[in-house]
């Protein structure tokens, strides 16, 4: 996920954590077969619209992530999926 301003300038990134395995009976997707999860928790920035948050996709079943970006400040969290 990243965060770019007006300006086009990189304000924040972030890897996801959490990556997305499931075996089922006719279909098993790994996503820690072709990708490796990120190493820092989700940022918040300030920004003109307030304190934003990112994360991405899967992290959205995960509450200790959101409660980690209430605990720093966030007004607004940003989850493309």
């Amino acid at each position: 996920s990243v965060l770019v301003d007006g300006n086009g300038e990189i304000l924040a990134t972030y890897r996801k954590l959490k990556l997305f395995d499931v075996e089922l009976p006719e279909v098993t997707i790994k996503e820690s077969d072709t990708i490796a999860p990120g190493d820092a928790l989700p940022p918040v920035v300030d920004t003109p619209i307030g304190r934003v948050g990112l994360t991405i996709c899967f992290d959205l079943r995960f509450p200790d992530l959101y409660q980690h970006l209430r605990r720093k400040g966030a007004e607004v969290v940003f989850a493309p999926s």
